[in-house]
């Protein structure tokens, strides 16, 4: 079987579809321990996104020391950016797993710092996005944000995000979620006579009293007559959410937002 699986794996090479051609370097490798290192400069020049992503996960797990060698290559060229934007993570994490050092220096996850999580402006999986945005509990997308119709009111809809707002916008409001919080969704804290606190986003203010809707997508009535002081509140969205993604869902999750073009 394994030459029928080789002859397969060579067919796949060739394949129309960049995801298929992926896939068969990463099976055709492994048949075929030297391809990626004869096959790499190829791939890296005319290759597909998808390809050599899928070529610098197999260098990453290479034992030899010219597999080595030219991730280190890679890493000094995605250092001085001479590499595109979306095999960053690719090259960080089979640097990291060799033993390079300088790779960890392509992953800034302090999001204190200048262009904080990088990586995750492009390279993603739009499907795979997809799914966590629907299907994370972990994050829980769905519950404050609308999109085709389904979702809560919590937070914007996301239909056409892709058109109004750019990458850089897209990752920092994962991250930063303070920092861009939409229009019309800004949250009150109320502090009532009683010493009680409400909060949640203002939905309607009427001549006696206040709507807002709280951070489960609930409605709160309050009485004007009961608020003794009105601040503004935090985003609906928890700081550390990003936290329950791995690097390479935040760049996924990315990526299918940025698809949402209307």
């Amino acid at each position: 079987k394994a030459p029928e699986t080789k002859s397969l794996a060579e067919a796949a090479l060739a394949d129309a579809s960049d995801l298929v051609r992926a896939e068969a370097i990463r099976v055709y490798s492994h048949l075929q321990p030297d391809y990626p290192e004869k096959s790499s400069e190829t791939i890296f020049k005319k290759g597909s996104l998808k390809e050599q992503q899928a070529l610098i996960g197999i260098l990453g797990e290479g034992k030899s020391p010219s597999s080595k060698d030219k991730l280190k290559g890679l890493v000094q060229d995605a250092t001085s950016g001479k590499t595109q934007p979306g095999v960053l993570l690719e090259i960080a994490e089979a640097g990291l797993k060799a033993g390079i050092g300088e790779s960890k220096n392509l992953i800034q996850d302090d999001i204190s710092k200048p262009n904080a999580m990088a990586f995750a402006l492009e390279g993603g999986d739009k499907e795979a996005g997809k799914n966590v945005f629907f299907q994370k509990i972990a994050v829980a997308c769905l519950r404050c944000h609308k999109v085709e119709g389904q979702g809560g009111d919590v937070g914007p809809e996301l239909n056409g995000i892709g058109s109004k707002q750019k990458r850089e916008y897209l990752l920092e409001s994962l991250i930063l979620p303070e920092k861009n919080i939409a229009k019309g969704f800004e949250s009150l804290l109320l502090v009532l006579s009683n010493g009680k606190t409400v909060t949640g986003i203002l939905k309607q203010d009427k001549p006696n009293e206040l709507v807002l809707m709280d951070f489960e997508g609930k409605l709160i009535i309050v009485k004007k007559t009961d608020i003794d002081e009105k601040k503004a509140g935090k985003s609906a969205m928890p700081a550390d959410l990003y936290k329950q993604l791995s690097r390479y869902e935040l760049r996924d999750l990315v990526e299918y937002l940025a698809s949402l073009k209307q």
